[in-house]
């Protein structure tokens, strides 16, 4: 399995990106409930050098570390996989990426857990954003 976390886990970042248009409704909302998607905040004061988040300040934080040790790994070796010299670089990684998704800036992004499979471990997500008028 470990050979196939790095792949994969650079996958956690760049699924939410490829997600469909047709996916979210037109305004200031995450899909219905039975899609499986979430509201979920991102932080755009947060820089580096203000350390982690506390435990339920970042749900998809919180979902990808659940997510890394449900695989095994720690936060820390998910950074080392990435290149990165500290778990802070690679929350820092992680909400660039849900900045870049968050195209309105409002503050909020729609999170989609994916199923478990061996195809698809714990860690990833896909996410969208909330559609809001820009």
């Amino acid at each position: 399995m470990r050979r196939l976390v790095a792949p994969l886990a650079a996958l956690m970042f760049l699924v939410g990106s490829t997600a469909p248009a047709a996916a979210a409704p037109p305004s200031k909302s995450c899909p219905p409930g039975s899609s499986g998607y979430v509201a979920v905040p991102v932080d755009w004061g947060w820089k580096f050098g203000d350390g982690l988040p506390a435990a339920d300040d970042d749900p998809a934080w919180d979902l990808a570390l659940t997510g890394f040790a449900a695989e095994g790994l720690t936060a820390e070796e998910v950074a080392a996989l990435f290149g990165l010299g500290s778990v802070e670089e690679l929350y820092g990684f992680a909400l660039d990426d849900r900045r870049a998704i968050d195209r309105d800036a409002n503050g909020w992004v729609c999170l989609k857990d994916l199923p478990d499979t061996p195809g698809i471990p714990a860690f990833i997500f896909q996410f969208i954003d909330d559609r809001a008028a820009a």
